[in-house]
């Protein structure tokens, strides 16, 4: 318990040490910038910078560029973005216009296909699969009761193995 409340004291010390030297030093980094802020601005007073008039241009041209492109390509995006949608309404629009006419030909299309299906000739090839399939699985499990009763077998015989060679030497 004692250590417990010593290490309680030292974190206690070492967190008010912290925050006395934080403090400090806050303080003296403070009173820097304030000097070097002092100094900038005597010293930008003082001075008469001069800029040619052709940076300044290049300077301009080059903003005025930048924006151009930058609005040009929100234009570009904005175009596309309407265009996209007028295409998708006039589609939906001549599939709502065309979409009776097809349905119509469609159904028609279909009537007449499922008409040609002999219903008698699929049945017997269902029939055939299922068969085929019933038989492989059928086949599956017999092979599976035959193994199993092959190693039985083999057990039995085992035993009675053992069994005669027993008895073959207790009678002599």
């Amino acid at each position: 318990m004692r250590k417990g409340y010593l290490l309680l004291a030292g974190s206690l010390v070492a967190t008010l040490t912290s925050l006395v030297c934080t403090c400090v030093e806050s303080r003296r980094a403070s009173k820097v910038v304030k000097r070097v802020n002092l100094a900038v601005d005597n010293l930008s007073d003082d001075l008469d910078i001069d800029i040619s008039p052709i940076v300044v241009e290049e300077a301009t041209e080059k903003a005025i560029t930048k924006a151009v492109a930058t609005e040009a390509t929100k234009v570009a995006t904005r175009v596309s973005r309407d265009m996209e949608t007028k295409i998708k309404e006039a589609v939906d629009a001549a599939i709502e216009v065309c979409y009776p006419d097809v349905k119509e030909g469609i159904r028609a299309r279909l009537t007449s296909q499922l008409d040609t299906i002999d219903i008698s000739s699929l049945k017997r090839e269902v029939a055939e699969k299922a068969a085929e399939r019933a038989s492989d699985k059928f086949d599956d499990e017999l092979q599976g009761i035959l193994d199993t009763y092959n190693r039985q077998l083999k057990n039995v015989t085992d035993i009675y193995s053992s069994i005669t060679k027993a008895v073959r030497g207790d009678l002599r």
